[in-house]
């Protein structure tokens, strides 16, 4: 008997442990779920403080819930927001760095390339700000204000540059030096307009500047399809993507794409086609062609069909511009 009820009570004493260990394992995972709720909810619960603080113009305050934030859940929307704060105070770097932070988290997040753009502008970091308000406009092409302000930031960087030429700092130039004068009668059947196309890159001239100066040509002469033809047949094909790698965005590729197809084509099938091919070497080419609008599109199939098409042209290189 004395044997039989001290192994009956081991067996009670072992279940007695192992029901205190589940209440503990329950009660453990009770505190678990809290406190990760706690980390997803409260940090949105700050911010959402922060943007209410910003809204009331309490810039103080709403950096505090964001930092807040940040330190219990580093996100985003957090960085972003913060920036905007540093923005309003005027603290360019912060908001640099707040933007950066935040794009290392989501290279997506639109709000913080602007929002870098004009921190590096007040910076005077006019290379970087043209390079974000680019990517703004790439992610959305309606954007006037991001045309608008990238062209200003390019023409502060080439003012920037030194009168004689000389390349800045860690720029890059061309392989050498290209001084061609081209009639327009060399692209365009006809009388001659009168008008000749002088292009001068000096070696060693950085692409930035170099880009903003076809770029002025090319909007220079935007009511005069010949000339903008031959400023195309002046520049070697090569060079082009050196030329175009700071200045191209959709509307440029389009309208390029489109003087190619409808005037050097017609002309030079030859050159139409190397053209076509260097401007695909463009650095970021692919989200270039995927910022076309659906009219601009249509117009470089019509003016595909409009030329004939162009002998050994490549069917990635068709599909690239959509032609296929």
């Amino acid at each position: 008997v004395g044997l039989g009820w001290r192994a009956s009570g081991s067996v009670m004493e072992a279940q007695r442990r192992a029901m205190q260990q589940a209440q503990e394992l329950q009660a453990y995972m009770k505190d678990l779920l809290k406190w990760e709720k706690d980390v997803e909810v409260k940090p949105r619960g700050l911010r959402e403080e922060g943007n209410e603080h910003f809204r009331k113009g309490r810039l103080n305050e709403a950096a505090a819930s964001y930092t807040t934030s940040l330190k219990l859940k580093p996100t985003p929307a957090a960085f972003a927001n913060r920036a905007a704060v540093y923005l309003k105070r005027r603290e360019w770097d912060r908001a640099e760095a707040d933007c950066s932070a935040c794009l290392e988290l989501d290279a997506g997040f639109v709000k913080a390339y602007h929002r870098r753009a004009t921190a590096r502008e007040a910076l005077g970091d006019m290379h970087g700000a043209a390079a974000d308000f680019e990517r703004v406009f790439c992610h959305d092409p309606s954007s006037t204000q991001a045309v608008e302000s990238r062209a200003r930031c390019l023409r502060a960087f080439l003012d920037s540059q030194p009168s004689n030429g000389a390349p800045s700092p860690g720029s890059q130039g061309p392989s050498g030096p290209l001084q061609v004068s081209v009639s327009l009668e060399a692209c365009e059947p006809g009388p001659s307009p009168g008008v000749s196309l002088l292009l001068e890159q000096e070696a060693g001239g950085s692409a930035a500047a170099l880009g903003v100066e076809f770029e002025r040509a090319w909007r220079g002469s935007k009511r005069d399809p010949p000339a903008q033809a031959a400023l195309l047949c002046a520049i070697p094909p090569a060079r082009l993507p050196h030329l175009l790698t700071h200045v191209l965005n959709p509307e440029l590729l389009a309208e390029v794409a489109m003087r190619v197809l409808e005037s050097v084509a017609r002309r030079q099938p030859s050159l139409a086609l190397d053209l076509l091919r260097a401007l695909r070497c463009v650095p970021r080419f692919p989200m270039l062609a995927m910022g076309l609008a659906p009219r601009q599109c249509a117009a470089l199939r019509n003016a595909w069909d409009g030329c004939g098409g162009l002998p050994g042209a490549e069917p990635e290189l068709l599909k690239a511009f959509g032609l296929q």
